[in-house]
């Protein structure tokens, strides 16, 4: 009935196949996916450097037995050089006090001096910064293996009461067919939902085609049942009973050969080829339409 509701309407393309396919990558890349991706903590403990999480899972994550996490992102990094910024409009660290003395506004302001600077200026401390770090400092980094999580540098007595955050997935779900994960999806043969087609849903292509193999089925009943008689002797009167059976035979395997490739046509790989030559097509013909020249 979809098919009748279609007739003589423009059939427009969409991105939807695409994006199912491309669903599964995207939840490896950590940007969607059919997974629920759960959140977790753990406390830093000041000296403590390996923290195991699978023990933390055991008694956290509400697994059934057999069943694992997955780590995907690990929130442990230094804090951003931003909250270290030195404040430029309280005169300390950027090297803004005797430039203000030159110019004479030192002393409108003995408390806090004000002066504008521009954005780079911002962006250069924030990479100064930044540098230092990564060249005088021991760089904040873990280590990961079989759920085993190591941390440098090793917490201090600083890091007493914080939380180290995390993001996991469980491998029971994960590892869920597609079908348990979406219930509308196909995803074996074997699931296929077939059924004998409806004849008045049938469209006039579909028609046409049970109409002829239709036909080369009388004629090969018709040649069967002359062959049976073939060679007997009716007044003179020639039975053809073998050509007509050889005819209707090669009717129905240029039938079936006619609709194995008419359905080849509507796979997924001949669909996102023809869709890739339409959008070359199209694009070509964009180019070619001349651009507009503005005068300033």
């Amino acid at each position: 009935m979809k098919g009748r509701a279609l007739n003589g309407k423009i059939v427009g393309n969409n991105l939807q196949t695409q994006i199912r396919i491309a669903e599964a990558y995207a939840q490896e890349a950590g940007v969607g996916g059919y997974v629920t991706e759960y959140t977790g903590s753990l406390h830093l403990e000041p000296g403590k450097q390996v923290y195991d999480l699978n023990a933390w899972a055991a008694a956290s994550a509400s697994l059934e037995t057999g069943d694992r996490i997955e780590i995907r992102q690990i929130f442990y990094q230094e804090p951003p050089a931003i909250v270290r910024y030195f404040d430029p409009y309280a005169g300390t660290g950027t090297g803004v006090q005797g430039l203000l003395e030159t110019f004479g506004f030192g002393s409108y302001s003995p408390g806090v001096n004000f002066m504008l600077m521009p954005v780079y200026w911002d962006v250069m401390k924030i990479q100064a910064i930044e540098f230092n770090d990564q060249v005088r400092k021991s760089a904040f980094s873990f280590d990961l293996v079989n759920n085993q999580l190591r941390i440098f540098p090793v917490p201090g007595d600083s890091y007493g009461g914080h939380m180290l955050l995390f993001k996991y997935m469980k491998q029971s779900e994960k590892n869920l067919p597609v079908i348990d994960q979406r219930p509308n999806v196909v995803a074996d043969v074997m699931a296929v939902p077939y059924k004998n087609p409806i004849y008045t849903n049938v469209n006039q292509v579909g028609r046409s085609w049970v109409f002829r193999f239709t036909l080369a089925l009388c004629k090969e009943i018709e040649g069967q049942i002359r062959a049976t008689f073939q060679g007997s002797n009716f007044g003179g009167l020639v039975v053809n009973g073998s050509e007509l059976l050889t005819d209707a035979r090669q009717e129905k395997e240029s039938l079936m050969t006619e609709l194995k490739e008419y359905l080849d046509q509507t796979t997924r790989r001949s669909q996102l080829e023809r869709k890739q030559a339409e959008a070359d097509f199209s694009r070509q013909t964009m180019n070619q339409i001349p651009l507009l020249i503005y005068a300033l």
